[in-house]
């Protein structure tokens, strides 16, 4: 999924503006949800999941 979305992002000429995140410490998160200006977090539905609300979007809402 990311190289179609780094693909998206270099045809619309948004590829400077857009941190795709990974593993993070608790500090580095932090850091990055208040830097940030926009969260966006992409919604897979599994088969045999039954997830709901996640907890992140209350969290990055906190800064």
């Amino acid at each position: 999924m990311k190289p179609k979305l780094e693909s998206l992002l270099h045809e619309y000429g948004l590829a400077d503006k857009v941190l795709f995140v990974a593993r993070q410490t608790f500090e580095g998160i932090i850091d990055t949800m208040r830097n940030g200006y926009i969260f966006v977090l992409p919604s897979l539905k599994a088969i045999d999941s039954n997830k709901g609300f996640d907890i992140v979007y209350l969290e990055v809402h906190a800064y």
